[in-house]
């Protein structure tokens, strides 16, 4: 351990950041950061970037079982149950601040917000299952944006002078409700998109996958990605800064993975976004309230404080994968495995034979490098975990575009980072990229989400070719599209 502390302290350094930053980086002290003033929080967190990978201390993650996992929201259903005590206690003072409403202005609620409480977007739709953060978001969109779209340049306005981008559906007695203000630009139009809440599954460990890791599948020898024509289609990372986003953010465009289409680079960005936007709360990192018109709001309390922030940010990151149910071999999972590509004994889960090549997006496992976390960075450091997305962007054609929050970094409309689908068996609908897609059951919710792969002629897609391969499977039977559906309710 001293040792590979030592490699990594020299790798910082040549960062030319300071002792006190590696030192949170290195997750001394028990107690996590010692760090107070948020702008300096801030700008450890955006340098905290994971650390290169020790092959010779590689292990698998460790997973909650699964017949454990989200049936109740405690942090014994969540957490890596080898957590020591001291981890146990931030997670849980985290859980506690992510489910706990905030109803009135002092509480820092509002005025604007469309949940009282984070847990209000990630819901279930699995009997036997509670609401817990690694839970998705209920039927029908809880997030509503719009925006301007100018089609001839691709710009888009998120008029957040008035009340751009999100359409909140609620606020504090007093206030207007929320209208969708008149274009700005008449030649302009109005565009919308709907999001469901995206489970906070293993963020931690996708936090600390090194650059390198991700942008090695850039390259198609690797991820065998083609097209119809047998064309190399390779998928390409986002990059992007935080700066504006919250005080002290970076300016510093760099690689991106957490959100839909990979915009922000961090965690403290993707948690601040929700928890302001959201749930109206503010904090010393967001001090700006919510508005939904141009006219200025009395400010309420602040709803966050600088620890609450880095406790949120420890439960996210803690949030452990659950684990995958057994197969045996020549099962129906077992098929389905082969179909989808998935060899685990090759580089990254890619089969050579890659029979339906869904493995080229959903790339199964990566591995993880030292974790910048100042709290459980054991149990994220130098781990394999079983992610299924190689968090890349790549085109879904136009079918499936949204020209919502186009501008995030290199994303365009039409492009969208791959999903993970880690936990997606215990996940339930709504499935897809924003959660578009429902179901009657989990496996007619699967079926269908494949199939909104392909744009039906609209224009030729990266997935297209997959989708292709899926349909000319039988429905049923030996080598169908049922084993695909039955192996990913293993995930």
């Amino acid at each position: 351990m001293k040792s590979s502390r030592r490699a990594y302290a020299r790798w910082w350094i040549g960062t030319g950041l300071s002792l006190s930053v590696l030192l949170v980086a290195l997750g001394c002290g028990s107690g996590g950061s010692n760090v107070n003033d948020a702008s300096e929080l801030a700008r450890v967190d955006t340098a905290s970037v994971a650390g290169p990978i020790d092959p010779s201390r590689v292990t698998d993650a460790e997973t909650v079982p699964r017949d454990q996992y989200g049936t109740s929201n405690t942090v014994d259903a969540l957490i890596f149950p080898s957590a020591t005590a001291d981890e146990r206690a931030h997670f849980a003072r985290g859980l506690a601040l992510f489910s706990n409403p905030a109803l009135t202005s002092a509480a820092g609620q509002g005025p604007y917000f469309n949940e009282t409480t984070c847990l209000g977007c990630h819901t279930t739709q699995l009997s036997g299952r509670v609401p817990t953060p690694a839970s998705r978001g209920a039927a029908g969109h809880n997030v509503f944006l719009f925006g301007e779209f100018t089609p001839s340049t691709g710009a888009f306005n998120s008029l957040s002078s008035l009340g751009g981008p999100v359409f909140h559906r609620q606020h504090l007695a007093g206030f207007p409700d929320q209208v969708i203000p008149p274009l700005e630009n008449p030649a302009d139009i109005m565009v919308t998109g709907g999001r469901e809440g995206m489970p906070y599954i293993g963020r931690g460990l996708m936090e600390a996958v090194p650059d390198d890791e991700i942008l090695s599948l850039r390259d198609p020898s690797v991820s065998g990605l083609v097209d119809v024509n047998g064309n190399p289609i390779p998928g390409f990372e986002n990059r992007n800064a935080e700066a504006p986003a919250f005080v002290g953010a970076s300016s510093v465009r760099r690689l991106s993975r957490f959100g839909l289409r990979a915009a922000s680079p961090s965690l403290l960005q993707l948690i601040l976004a929700g928890s302001q936007q959201e749930v109206g709360l503010t904090s010393p990192f967001t001090p700006n309230v919510t508005v939904a018109s141009g006219k200025p709001n009395p400010v309420p309390a602040a709803g966050l404080t600088t620890q609450d922030v880095r406790d949120l940010r420890t439960m996210i990151r803690l949030v452990a994968p659950p684990a995958r149910a057994p197969i045996v071999p020549g099962s129906s999972e077992d098929r389905g495995r082969i179909l989808f590509g998935v060899d685990y004994t090759q580089p990254f889960g890619l089969a050579k034979d890659r029979q339906c090549n869904c493995v080229s997006c959903h790339v199964p496992f990566m591995t993880t490098g030292a974790s910048p976390a100042e709290v459980g960075a054991s149990h994220l450091s130098n781990k394999r975990f079983y992610l299924f997305s190689d968090l890349l962007i790549h085109d879904t054609g136009i079918a499936d575009a949204d020209n919502v929050l186009n501008n995030q970094g290199r994303a365009n409309g039409k492009q969208w980072r791959t999903p993970p689908l880690m936990g997606i068996g215990l996940i339930g609908p709504p499935f897809f990229h924003d959660g578009r897609v429902m179901g009657a059951t989990i496996e007619s919710a699967l079926d269908a989400s494949i199939d909104a792969h392909d744009n039906n002629g609209a224009d030729i897609d990266e997935a297209t070719d997959s989708v292709t391969r899926y349909r000319a499977l039988p429905a049923t039977g030996i080598n169908s599209q049922e084993d695909i559906i039955n192996f990913m309710k293993t995930l």
